[in-house]
């Protein structure tokens, strides 16, 4: 098991958009969305249940450690955020969850990504790469204790503007995510 538990939680903008076409414009108080629009989704080591689903089983070690591990969250939307777009701005911890999960800080990075080179629009064989630089943003909550808990994840969709393909700001939504935390023991 590891100290750091990445989830990755990809969007089915395209389908929400059609379902909810009167989007939240208040980040305050966001569209409660169905979870089924939602897929969170893990390293199978780490995720024992509920893979791809609003509810997470994650086995984590205990090593005796102040905090047990952290969870990272990262958000996209099926179209890997090419064309719509929905970026995770907050997790919002119930009261009775507090005390599982530190407060939730967001964080950003820059990286490279290796982007194939493409030659008369085909991948070469072997494949060659660029590497092109993006940032990397992400949210981060320590886990401090086992248990259940609930949370509210919050995320805000982008479209391409008709005038200039920009993105903008389609409207803000949250969606209920439960994550039991269980001990499998020390590494």
């Amino acid at each position: 098991m590891a100290n750091l538990i990445n989830l990755e939680i990809a969007v089915d903008t395209g389908t929400l958009f059609e379902e909810y076409p009167n989007l939240s414009r208040n980040d305050r108080k966001p569209t409660t969305i169905d979870p089924s629009y939602c897929y969170m989704i893990g390293a199978p080591g780490t995720v024992v249940e509920g893979q791809a689903t609003e509810a997470m089983t994650l086995a984590l070690c205990d090593d005796d450690k102040e905090a047990i591990a952290a969870i990272r969250w990262r958000s996209l939307s099926l179209s890997g955020n090419s064309d719509t777009a929905a970026v995770l701005y907050d997790i919002v911890r119930s009261t009775r969850t507090q005390s599982l999960l530190g407060e939730v800080q967001s964080y950003g990075a820059a990286g490279d990504v290796p982007i194939p080179i493409l030659v008369n629009g085909r991948q070469t064989d072997p494949p060659s790469f660029s590497d092109v630089e993006t940032q990397d943003y992400y949210l981060e909550a320590a886990i401090l204790r086992f248990g259940v808990a609930s949370l509210r994840v919050r995320l805000y969709l982008t479209t391409p503007d008709p005038q200039n393909g920009m993105p903008m700001l389609a409207g803000y939504v949250q969606w209920p995510a439960v994550l039991n935390l269980t001990k499998v023991g020390k590494t």
